[in-house]
């Protein structure tokens, strides 16, 4: 008898307490908060740890410390912290955080990457030829989200126009604005497309905009974007490789020609992961010929 009375004791503290009607007040509105936060990432596509760490702190945190709020204060007449309460809360703070930080440790982890090939057979549009330049150039290029192509088509009147293929879609959609576009390349956010036409270095955003110019660039050959927002090029032979902020600027040189290994010319400029280093090519006149070399890695740009 003894231990029943001290359960129905237990439950008439538990029901005074209003232990059971917090519980399910903070569960529903965790439930939806967790709903909302799921939402809002999908619409701007926020980062899926953004929704773990929400989900920790609500969960892991939140449920523990709403259990010992509504013991101590689910009464009336308790109006102030005691210390076994401040300890309480102090260590559920400090677990909280900590799986907060393995969270962000995990997320620093590299994702296993598993290979695999994809085939496909991707045709110009309707009464338009791909842009060809031989050895000279590119005239396609795929996105970094691995998303969009971007290309250059002559259509039957020999007019060239960029156009973008999402690979998800069949159908490919010109860009207004860009008769003459050339060598295309992406900005690292995969939402501008770089390119040359009448003599100038442009941008275009893909969903919507009109070409915008950056800077001057006569007979525009090769560029690439770095994730700081610098765009390196390089123009017909002969040439060095000129740097440009993407808003626009006065372009300037970043290489030099080494006279004396006859070196020609620079061009093919390519950013490395790091953003901060790049690749590119030099060509060396031997002979009245032009021999391509190879790859050099120019020093940090910061």
């Amino acid at each position: 008898m003894k231990t029943i009375f001290s359960w129905n004791a237990l439950l008439e503290e538990i029901k005074s307490r209003k232990l059971f009607e917090w519980l399910v007040t903070y569960g529903i509105a965790t439930a939806s908060i967790l709903e909302l936060v799921d939402l809002l990432s999908g619409h701007f596509k926020w980062s899926d740890y953004v929704f773990e760490i929400i989900f920790v702190i609500f969960c892991w945190g939140g449920i523990p410390a709403s259990t010992i709020f509504a013991w101590y204060h689910g009464k009336k007449g308790k109006q102030r912290f005691e210390k076994s309460e401040i300890v309480l809360y102090l260590f559920i703070f400090f677990v909280t955080l900590g799986f907060i930080f393995r969270i962000f440790n995990t997320s620093n982890e590299s994702p296993q990457i598993y290979p695999h090939t994809i085939r496909s057979f991707i045709h110009p549009p309707e009464k338009t030829t791909f842009a060809y330049y031989g050895l000279g150039g590119n005239s396609i290029a795929l996105s970094p989200n691995g998303n969009s192509l971007a290309f250059v088509a002559i259509d039957s009147l020999g007019n060239q126009h960029l156009w973008i293929r999402q690979l998800n879609s069949l159908t490919a959609q010109r860009l207004f604005g860009t008769e003459g576009a050339n060598y295309p390349f992406w900005s690292p956010d995969s939402r501008f497309i770089g390119f040359f036409a009448e003599g100038k270095l442009k941008k275009i955003d893909m969903f919507n905009g009109q070409p915008l110019t950056i800077c001057n660039a006569p007979m525009g050959w090769s560029g690439t974007w770095g994730r700081n927002d610098v765009i390196l090029f390089s123009t017909s032979p002969p040439s060095v490789i000129y740097m440009v902020s993407a808003a626009g600027g006065e372009p300037s040189a970043v290489t030099m020609l080494d006279t004396t290994r006859g070196e020609w010319t620079h061009s093919w400029p390519h950013f490395l992961p790091d953003g901060d280093h790049f690749l590119y090519l030099t060509d060396i006149a031997r002979g009245g010929m032009g021999i391509r070399e190879g790859a050099s890695v120019h020093s940090s740009l910061i």
